[in-house]
């Protein structure tokens, strides 16, 4: 469910499995529609779902203490979309996708590898939109909850570490990949 408030959105979402409840609030700027801030939180309870699965390991569910409330700020102002380091939020900027630009652009130091590398032309602005929200949102667990996991725990720190590019794989790899490319298999 969505709780609508005075430039807040609540998001809660339930993982039956684990008998948890996460919150997500949102911010958005003057000029992001209210669709722009459903669509957008919409790709982050993907992501999180996505990375509460047992099968990727990461262990922040193990405890209910691990969870961490996540602030979503949308804004419209042709900026960076950023997560801060303590990993209570995220920023994501929909400038981009309202021009229609379909280009995911990513940093040198993993630019050309073939699962989180990055996309010239996308199938979708919403898919490279997709791949901002899922990079940030990589971030947002690799610092809330990289010093609790046994995997991640020595090596939490680098912004685009080994890390993060785990955690990011995982999100481009079973959802954002998949968007992106769409178009090739219409193509095909």
């Amino acid at each position: 469910p969505v709780v609508e408030g005075r430039g807040m959105t609540l998001l809660i979402f339930k993982n039956t499995e684990k008998k948890m409840t996460y919150k997500v609030t949102s911010k958005r700027g003057k000029n992001v529609t209210v669709a722009d801030r459903v669509m957008v939180l919409k790709m982050v309870k993907r992501c999180m779902t996505e990375l509460n699965k047992p099968k990727h390991e990461i262990g922040f569910l193990k405890q209910k203490s691990f969870w961490k409330p996540l602030e979503v700020r949308i804004k419209k102002k042709g900026q960076r979309s950023c997560a801060n380091r303590k990993g209570s939020w995220i920023s994501i900027d929909v400038s981009r996708y309202h021009k229609g630009d379909r280009r995911l652009l990513e940093y040198a130091v993993y630019r050309s590898d073939p699962v989180i590398g990055e996309r010239k032309e996308a199938a979708t602005p919403e898919s490279m939109l997709f791949g901002i929200v899922a990079h940030e949102v990589a971030h947002h667990v690799q610092y809330a909850y990289g010093p609790y996991s046994r995997m991640y725990e020595g090596n939490f720190k680098k912004p685009h570490g080994h890390c993060f590019q785990d955690i990011y794989r995982i999100l481009r790899s079973t959802l954002v990949n998949p968007e992106l490319d769409a178009h090739e298999s219409l193509a095909a």
